[in-house]
């Protein structure tokens, strides 16, 4: 005669018979318990896709941001060469200045020295 035992370990009912010895069959859940399993499962795969739509959502806006300031950057980049063309442009006319002074003996005229010279 099959009858059935709840385990004291898994807690699940399992089907046992004298006649078949120590083999023991598990008995299917009851369909209240099942129903709640699938309605757990339903909502976790659920609540999974809605996660993975927010996180591809909020990935295409960081990388948007991050195109953003790449392009900033790069501008910036832009700019700071030619400020860097800038300055070596003032430094270089300020260092023949100087060279013109101290090694030709040069320097710059005073008003009343100056004459214009007409065609």
């Amino acid at each position: 005669m099959i009858r059935p035992v709840v385990s004291k370990k898994t807690g699940l009912t399992m089907m046992s018979g004298k006649e078949t010895g120590k083999t023991e069959q598990y008995v299917p859940a009851s369909p209240q318990y099942q129903l709640w399993l699938k309605a757990i499962l339903v909502l976790a795969v659920i609540t999974s896709a809605i996660m993975v739509n927010y996180i591809s959502h909020l990935n295409r806006n960081l990388y948007s941001d991050y195109q953003l300031q790449l392009q900033a950057r790069d501008q910036l980049d832009v700019e700071w060469g030619q400020l860097l063309l800038e300055q070596s442009t003032f430094a270089a006319h300020a260092r023949i200045e100087q060279f013109a002074i101290r090694k030709l003996g040069m320097r710059v005229p005073d008003p009343d020295e100056i004459i214009m010279v007409q065609q």
